[in-house]
């Protein structure tokens, strides 16, 4: 079963998510803030974070930047999560716009939906 990575201060959003992605047949780890969410990386790697951009602690986007920095965090697909943010982040495999659907949700994780394959 692969694994995702929800990060997003809103307790509601992660529900949501997690409701969603687990019906849809990923294991759901949850962190509020993006240091939260590199110690539960320390723990186990996820096949997919889908990060929110505006955290308090550490926001999404520096948490990509130190993920990058950590070998074992770098191939970890990011999803970037936000409702105000449009930029591009060099990095990640797209944005999830707030709002979102749960249809949008299901397609933007589809492409991850198959677990990686270990090396070697």
């Amino acid at each position: 079963m692969p694994t995702v990575l929800v990060v997003d201060d809103d307790p509601q959003i992660r529900e949501l998510l997690r409701r969603l992605l687990t019906r849809e047949g990923w294991r759901v780890l949850e962190a509020c803030h993006g240091e939260e969410a590199l110690l539960q990386m320390q723990r186990q790697v996820p096949d997919l974070c889908i990060l929110d951009v505006d955290m308090p602690v550490l926001d999404g986007l520096r948490a990509r930047r130190r993920m990058l920095e950590q070998p074992a965090l770098q191939p970890v697909p990011v999803l970037m999560m936000s409702g105000s943010w449009t930029g591009t982040e060099e990095h990640t495999v797209g944005i999830l716009t707030k709002p979102f659907t749960l249809q949008d949700v299901v397609t933007a994780v589809a492409p991850f939906q198959v677990r990686r394959q270990p090396k070697g």
